[in-house]
């Protein structure tokens, strides 16, 4: 069983130092938007009918992330200087957080799926499943902000409440016990691959609160934090 809270720990084990320092040589010069190429021509008047072509989807609408973008230098309530991005960028940093989350703690036991865990590298391929830990929250709001001068790392919050843990064996899916979690709010830490294109959970850097540091939530997800944040997680509601 991998401990509540924790669950995302397990991930950063796989996320070694090798590829941060690769991560920061390509991170030289910051990330700056892709150039466009030149202007096409204007097309020459024509009397025949322009077909009609179904618009091609976004990244953002078929769940990829951008390959650049900007970051810029704001203030938060208490007047301390931190780097933004754009909400596109932070809601994909979000669905990457949530689907490495989901493989390793699903919301429901026929959900899943070990060979899934192992391909996103969050689960060793030599080490056999014997307890699968299922975690569902009546309301969840996830908040992404502080990101590094260059855009390559951010800060994640994840908000929740009304938590409960179940575990099963693997694979009987006996149910073996069930408790509540307490309301809280967890701290990690994401950083993008490049020649992944994706992001994925690293540690702490010097000076930094431990990933995976926790804060008690006495009276559930403040409002403000839903707002900031964009809004309860769907699959939440």
């Amino acid at each position: 069983m991998i401990p509540v809270g924790w669950l995302i720990m397990a991930i950063l084990g796989m996320f070694t130092m090798t590829t941060l320092v690769a991560t920061g040589r390509f991170a030289t010069g910051g990330l700056d938007p892709v150039p466009s190429g030149p202007p096409a021509r204007e097309a020459s008047p024509s009397l025949e009918p322009t077909p009609t072509v179904e618009p091609a989807p976004t990244p953002e609408e078929q769940g990829i992330c951008p390959s650049s973008w900007k970051v810029w230098k704001v203030k938060n309530p208490a007047g301390i200087d931190y780097y933004d991005a754009s909400p596109e960028v932070k809601e994909c940093i979000k669905r990457r957080f949530l689907e490495l989350y989901r493989a390793v703690g699903p919301k429901h036991i026929d959900e899943f799926d070990p060979d899934r865990a192992v391909e996103l590298r969050v689960r060793p391929p030599d080490k056999p499943v014997t307890e699968v830990s299922v975690v569902r929250y009546e309301r969840r709001a996830i908040l992404v902000t502080g990101f590094s001068p260059d855009g390559l790392r951010c800060c994640l919050r994840d908000y929740n409440e009304g938590g409960v843990l179940q575990v099963y064996t693997w694979p009987g899916k006996e149910l073996l016990r069930e408790e509540r979690l307490p309301d809280e709010a967890v701290f990690y830490y994401m950083a993008y691959r490049p020649w992944k294109g994706d992001w994925f959970p690293v540690g702490a850097q010097p000076g930094e609160p431990e990933s995976g540091a926790k804060a008690p939530l006495p009276r559930g997800i403040p409002d403000c934090i839903i707002i900031e944040s964009g809004g309860l997680v769907e699959e939440e509601k």
